[in-house]
């Protein structure tokens, strides 16, 4: 896909310095739209869902990168979350796993989740985020 043919991309990581490092790495690879930080899960889902049934569906679908270990409310809880989205506004988001875990069960786990379309490990460079873009 296209980068800067998405609408927004979500950065969802309990630590905001990785999140500012993120924006910089999505940055230097040339993106120019729309960058959108959250240090929890729940404040992440919360925006979704607002957005989703405020604007409805956008024309092109939006990237999360998500991380999984996170406190309270982890990655695991907003994939499980987003799932009460209807399917035709969850096609919308491509979720894209940005984590340090290097547990192969959450590779399993994630894969068993449609909406997921990527597992990456953390940091994220711009090689990195150029191959979840070639996933999209």
């Amino acid at each position: 896909m296209e980068m800067n043919s998405l609408p927004a991309i979500f950065l969802i990581d309990e630590e905001e310095i990785v999140n500012m490092i993120n924006k910089t790495v999505i940055r230097r690879a040339g993106y120019k739209g729309e960058i959108k930080d959250f240090q929890s899960g729940q404040e992440a889902f919360d925006f979704i869902q607002k957005v989703v049934t405020q604007n409805g569906p956008p024309p092109q679908p939006y990237l999360i990168l998500l991380d999984l270990n996170m406190p309270g409310f982890s990655g695991w809880d907003f994939l499980n979350k987003f799932l009460s989205l209807k399917q035709e506004f969850r096609k919308q988001f491509k979720i894209s796993i940005l984590t340090s875990s290097v547990n192969p069960e959450d590779i399993t786990k994630s894969s068993q989740f449609t909406d997921v379309v990527q597992f990456s490990f953390k940091p994220l460079t711009k090689d990195s985020f150029l191959k979840i873009l070639d996933v999209l």
